[in-house]
């Protein structure tokens, strides 16, 4: 009491000191742990947030990727089963006869686009003699197309074109709604914002048109062609038709593949007429509903903003779009998220969608749980405040040994320990204060047990997270979820920490780079730029190699830089890269392999794909073509460059067949066709050229052309002779009568002459003045000659034996005459102006032979020359042939002999080859020589051989064994001209 009286100011010092400096230190700490925790907190929240969208991705994408597949396998399967049903639909319209039009017409009611009403006049549709009658009842068999239906399961219509422009009318299908055939529809030519009908354009250029087509408010996947009357002329289209709304195994897949706990698919029409409507909604509840209006919370266009943002994506590509929706029946607007891909063949928006609360759940707990945790660490912070201030304030009164034993019990707790509680019991500020350390204790023990939770929850999160997570120290593995264990297919954390990362992979990376280096480069890389991405292949169990994607995060934990590294498992997609480049290899080895010349271009005419063919025939490797303008490594295409713009812009397929082109190897035909390259956006971005060589089939062709041409000749040659031999006879025995009867030795011719009362002598006498019997001298003499022509032209077109015996040497004079007659005939030359030389030894051997394949032979050795010498402008002296018969050992042999131009060595080398001709494209055939080779050296096993220079003439040699038996001596030597 008496320490309070002398020394009042100093107690009150203390007391103020103590306060401030309490307060002060106890300000202090609280603001330090609640900022650090709560900065935990922020950054707690931040990588859950990112998390939750990753592991949304994952989940849903796939999802919607994989529905995107079967929507393009089953509309290709569906194009496939059309166009057989197409094949099927032209069979069955075949069987009821032509197509045409009644040349009459009459009032028929028709329905436009827009479900306007109108009455046109237009003639019936026939099918042979059936009209099909524009037949509303179903009850009424209509032809074809109720047959289609029953045959393939696919709606069947005819149309029937309108006008000039393109318009067609639906006159009979299989589509009924309401009870009534849906008949009288209009398909326009023309859209009706401006846009041409892309359907009615590929019927009327004659092609397959393949797209949607509408039927009331029906919208139908369809395929058509065009329908042809008897002049070709298109005057309708036939096609099949599946209703988009009824492909019930599409719509039961996507209704039963479930998208997180509550999300689902949908589908919404693109274009057209079905822009904005649901093609499928969610349990089927909304279907057809027309939703493109439909507003958000803050008045947007929700999904006009999916429609932009789907659309602006190629086909087949993810865009991912966030959004709040409530659905008929929720009790409020939902956070969703939504992947979508633009199906362009249906003009269909595939949505996979889940909504953000099937994936939050935990989160949402730990968050719950968190912000009770920062409630109470204010609370206890603010309690411990006011609490400090009232302790503070009572110290003085009891401030020596309870203040020693305070700070003793406030040293234990920083430095972690929390001793008993204070068992000051004064009423004073020592007793509070006591109490006061024994509350701040208690609180921070529990904020501490809560801060313990936290960290547990974290690391709950940390070791649920579906992707593999390390903590990686001085390049060495310190931490790891069970998703890392499961990757390495290790079973305790043992067997991962403690090592470095490149012990858990081979030796060396793919590239060859060592993966000793290579972590540590990207550990560095990490440490500097704060994060690093990249693929690498590692270990795992039973050395099993694997692919992963990992992501390196640099960041400080205690006061310590370390690396989290989240590895991903890639190698299903490693192997669906490695498939896709295989089916590249595959396709590219298809197109090497393949026997025709392929090259393609862009708009610009420059080459981007050269295959195997088109380096064999050109000599130019496909790394030097790639880049260059097409004309310049293929310069023979120049001339149909006309057609190559033509493909490019209209996009249609153009031809040039059988073209004549010449190489250093002669003459060569070629079939032509470009293709236009047209990708999923219908834009052509170049063309395809196809180039086959067709020489041979040309060249057969000719070959068939000729033979039956020859064959006609031949047939009319012998029906000709044997008509001419009637009339030669008659006329030669003519002659021969009428010299008889001017005869003065006949009885008869006296008798009648002095009945007359004339004078034989002077008859004869007046004949004779004036040349009547050398007139008839020389009808008989002529008459004589023709038909020994004739005899020579049946003997050359009867054939014979090999049986037959000959003599080469009449042969050749006979065909040498036949010859001349042929020449004659075409007024090509005149055999008269060549000099026959005949050089026959005596005693020649007959031959056992096929005589007019003989004859065949040295007529084509004969035509040759002929011709040779006839355009051979610096003949020197008179066209001559020298033939000669002799025999050598067991052979007879027969040479002839020209003075013509003769031939070099590289065409005396080839003079045998089938197709092989020096003449011009379409003169000759290059078949006469080679068939005459065959006849001598294969049928006759003779031999058959030529030689000559140029301008020094050409001499061909024949060999044929000679027959058993004496031969016969027909040989002459002699110098003449032919007549």
């Amino acid at each position: 009491m008496e320490r309070q009286i002398l020394f009042p100011g100093t107690t009150a010092k203390i007391r103020a000191k103590i306060t401030a400096v309490t307060l002060a230190l106890v300000a202090m700490s609280a603001a330090v742990v609640i900022a650090v925790f709560l900065s935990g907190v922020g950054e707690y929240r931040d990588e859950l947030e990112k998390e939750l969208e990753k592991q949304i991705y994952a989940e849903v994408e796939p999802l919607a990727r994989a529905m995107y597949r079967i929507c393009k396998a089953m509309h290709q399967a569906s194009s496939q089963q059309r166009s057989h049903g197409l094949t099927i639909m032209r069979q069955l319209m075949e069987k009821q006869g032509r197509p045409g039009l009644t040349k009459t017409t009459r009032p028929v009611q028709i329905t436009d686009a827009a479900g306007n009403t109108a009455t046109v006049a237009l003639p019936d549709l026939v099918l042979g003699n059936t009209p099909l009658g524009l037949v509303p009842e179903p009850g009424v068999p209509v032809p074809v197309v109720d047959e289609v239906m029953a045959l393939t399961g696919f709606h069947a219509s005819i149309m029937l074109r309108m006008n000039d422009t393109g318009d067609f009318i639906r006159v009979a299908t299989s589509v009924v709604k309401n009870g009534k055939r849906q008949i009288g529809s209009v398909v326009p030519a023309v859209n009706g914002d401006g846009t041409p009908n892309l359907f009615c354009r590929d019927v009327l250029r004659g092609d397959t048109a393949v797209g949607r087509t509408y039927v009331d408010d029906f919208v139908f996947v369809s395929t058509a062609r065009p329908l042809r009357d008897a002049d070709n002329r298109i005057i309708g289209l036939y096609g099949l038709g599946i209703r988009q709304d009824l492909m019930e195994d599409l719509r039961q897949v996507f209704m039963d593949t479930p998208v997180g706990k509550s999300g689902y698919f949908f589908i919404l029409g693109a274009k057209g007429r079905q822009r904005g409507r649901y093609i499928l909604s969610h349990k089927g509840e909304r279907d057809g509903e027309n939703i493109l209006n439909t507003r958000d919370e803050d008045g947007g266009f929700l999904v006009r903003d999916l429609f932009r943002r789907a659309l602006s994506q190629a086909p087949g590509e993810v865009t991912w779009n966030t959004y709040t929706w409530q659905n008929p029946g929720d009790a409020s607007p939902r956070k969703k998220y939504a992947a979508l891909i633009y199906f362009k063949p249906l003009d269909w928006i595939i949505g996979a969608s889940a909504y953000e609360a099937d994936f939050i759940e935990a989160s949402q707990r730990l968050d719950s749980r968190l912000e009770k945790t920062i409630y109470r660490v204010l609370a206890s912070g603010l309690i411990v405040l006011v609490v400090s201030t009232l302790a503070c304030w009572l110290l003085g009164k009891r401030i020596v040994q309870p203040l020693n034993r305070a700070v003793g019990f406030a040293d234990a707790i920083s430095r972690g320990s929390f001793p008993p509680p204070l068992d000051i019991t004064a009423a004073d500020e020592t007793g509070r204060l006591g109490q006061a350390l024994n509350t701040m204790s208690q609180k921070l023990q529990k904020h501490l047990e809560e801060r313990r939770q936290a960290e547990h929850d974290f690391r709950t999160l940390y070791e649920s997270s579906r992707d593999a997570l390390v903590l990686i120290s001085d390049e060495t593995f310190i931490d790891c979820n069970q998703a890392a264990l499961e990757i390495f297919g290790a079973t305790t954390k043992e067997d991962i920490l403690g090592k470095k990362p490149f012990e858990m992979s081979p030796d060396r990376q793919p590239g060859s780079i060592s993966s000793r280096a290579m972590t540590r480069d990207r550990l560095r890389q990490a440490m500097v730029s704060g994060s690093s991405r990249f693929e690498w292949v590692h270990f795992g169990k039973a050395n099993r190699r694997f692919f992963t994607e990992v992501q390196l995060s640099a960041m400080e934990i205690r006061g310590k830089q370390m690396i989290l590294g989240a590895i991903r498992d890639i190698t299903q997609r490693k192997k669906d890269e490695e498939q896709l480049l295989r089916l590249r290899s595959y396709l590219s080895r298809i197109i090497g392999s393949m026997p025709s010349v392929l090259a393609v271009v862009d708009n610009n005419g420059i080459v981007t794909l050269w295959n195997r063919m088109a380096e064999e025939r050109t000599g130019i490797p496909a790394a030097k073509a790639r880049g260059c303008r097409l004309f310049k490594v293929l310069p023979h295409m120049t001339p149909h460059q006309s057609k190559i713009n033509k493909a490019l812009e209209l996009g249609t397929i153009q031809k040039a067949l059988k073209n004549p082109h010449k190489t250093q190897k002669g003459a060569v035909y070629e079939d032509i066709i470009i293709y236009p390259l047209i990708t999923e956006k219908e834009k052509i971005n170049g063309a395809v050229i196809r180039i086959d060589d067709v020489t041979r089939q040309v060249r057969m062709e000719e070959v068939m052309i000729q033979s039956e041409k020859m064959m006609s000749v031949g047939g009319l040659a012998a029906g000709m002779a044997h008509e001419i031999n009637n009339p030669l006879a008659g006329m030669i025995q003519g002659a021969q009568v009428v010299m008889n009867r001017l005869s003065q030795d006949l009885p008869k011719n006296q008798a009648i002459a002095r009945e007359l009362g004339l004078s034989l002598p002077g008859i004869r006498a007046y004949v004779e003045e004036r040349g009547i019997l050398r007139q008839l001298s020389s009808i008989r003499d002529a008459g004589s000659r023709a038909a020994r022509i004739v005899d020579n032209m049946l003997s050359f077109s009867r054939g014979g034996s090999l049986h037959e015996v000959h003599d080469l040497g009449m042969l050749l004079d006979r065909t040498l005459e036949l010859a001349g007659n042929d020449y004659d005939l075409k007024k090509r030359f005149d055999f008269k102006d060549i000099e026959i030389i005949r050089e026959y030894a005596p005693n020649v051997p007959r031959v056992r032979c096929e005589g007019s394949q003989v004859q065949q032979v040295f007529f084509n050795i004969l035509k040759n020359g002929a011709e040779a010498m006839s355009e051979q402008a610096d003949l020197r002296g008179r066209p001559c042939f020298t033939l000669a018969a002799w025999q050598e050992e067991h052979m007879a042999c027969v040479s002839i002999t020209d003075n013509g131009p003769g031939m070099d060595e590289a065409t005396r080398k080839r003079v045998f080859e089938p197709f092989f001709t020096t003449k011009p494209v379409g003169v000759g055939t290059g078949l006469g020589l080679s068939v005459s080779f065959f006849i001598i050296t294969r049928i006759h096993k003779g031999e058959l051989r030529v030689s000559g220079r140029p301008g020094r003439g050409t001499k061909f040699v024949v060999k044929l064994p000679v027959a058993s038996g004496p031969p016969e001596n027909n040989g002459r030597h002699e110098k003449q001209s032919p007549g």
